[in-house]
């Protein structure tokens, strides 16, 4: 399972369903963070100026966007474990902001799901 599939199953379990934009955004948010390295930590307006470039939007929609989801996951809590497990010390208290929101699913399937490659072993 590549990394694109892994971040739309999270979102999945998680309870989001994929007719949000906000699911495209996410997922090209990860693979920019994976394709920056491990020396570079990205700021929320170089995912959200990528992302936006990519489908030729304003960053402020895509901004929204990914906002959106976040704030459904957080408001369904539809897998309480999961997001405890992901999230953490964000579960339930706060929200996180995007790029937190982004950093601690790359961070998540990067360590907890033997991301190797490109590929994620389960």
């Amino acid at each position: 399972m590549n990394y694109q599939e892994c971040t739309l199953e999270l979102l999945l379990n998680l309870g989001v369903k994929p007719v949000y934009k906000g699911c495209t955004y996410i997922i090209s948010g990860i693979n920019y963070i994976h394709a920056q390295g491990k020396y570079i930590i990205p700021d929320s307006e170089m995912v959200h100026t990528h992302i936006a470039a990519q489908y030729q939007l304003a960053p402020v929609a895509i901004e929204n966007s990914i906002r959106n989801v976040i704030q459904h996951i957080w408001q369904e809590k539809a897998n309480p474990d999961l997001m405890h497990k992901i999230f953490g010390k964000h579960n339930f208290i706060k929200r996180p902001c995007n790029i937190e929101f982004l950093m601690l699913i790359y961070n998540y399937m990067k360590y907890h799901m033997n991301w190797e490659n490109d590929e994620i072993k389960s």
